[in-house]
């Protein structure tokens, strides 16, 4: 084949025609460093970390030392995650009952369809829990753990909310049949 593309970068022009602004020639004086090291760095820099012992001591000096909570702060956080576990137990409790109720032939498919959504909000409950009793133990993973908390609660509102439309759907539709029921009496 003749017409091959071929590989790699296309190949960068020198001069003032070149559509991109930073192949372009530059104006400026190269920067110091550039001297130094004879690289043609263009109107950027990247600055060059050299290693030497007193780099490692000021390195060490920055690391991030782990902070203790403040009573406050704790017992937030244990407030918090108690209440998420509370609400982990009735929703679990909720789901167990309408899954024995439907073994024994009792319950309605509504009302097992609910029960699977709030298991699913149950451990979603759980999971938030478990980060949010975590934080402020761990230094290096505090913001991770209390975004990864934050984005559990997001969940929970959505499915709370998907649990909401559908009960009041259903709501809705029970009552349209018994008042329809009615009027044909």
């Amino acid at each position: 084949m003749s017409d091959s593309v071929p590989e790699g970068p296309p190949a960068k022009r020198d001069d003032e025609t070149s559509p991109f602004p930073l192949e372009r020639k530059s104006e400026l004086p190269p920067p110091p460093e550039a001297e130094v090291t004879g690289e043609r760095t263009g109107p950027f820099l990247l600055a060059r970390e050299r290693s030497s012992p007193g780099d490692v001591e000021a390195e060490a000096s920055l690391s991030p030392k782990p902070t203790h909570l403040s009573a406050t702060a704790r017992r937030s956080r244990r407030r918090i995650a108690g209440t998420l576990f509370g609400h982990t137990l009735v929703l679990a409790a909720l789901a167990t009952l309408s899954i024995v109720r439907w073994s024994k032939g009792l319950a309605t498919p509504p009302e097992l369809a609910l029960a699977v959504l709030s298991s699913g909000v149950a451990l979603v409950h759980f999971r938030a829990g478990l980060r949010f009793s975590r934080v402020g133990r761990k230094q290096a993973s505090d913001a991770h753990l209390l975004a990864g908390a934050l984005g559990d609660l997001r969940t929970v509102i959505v499915l709370k909310a998907v649990a909401l439309f559908l009960a009041l759907t259903l709501l809705c539709f029970s009552l349209s049949m018994v008042i329809s029921l009615v009027a044909s009496i």
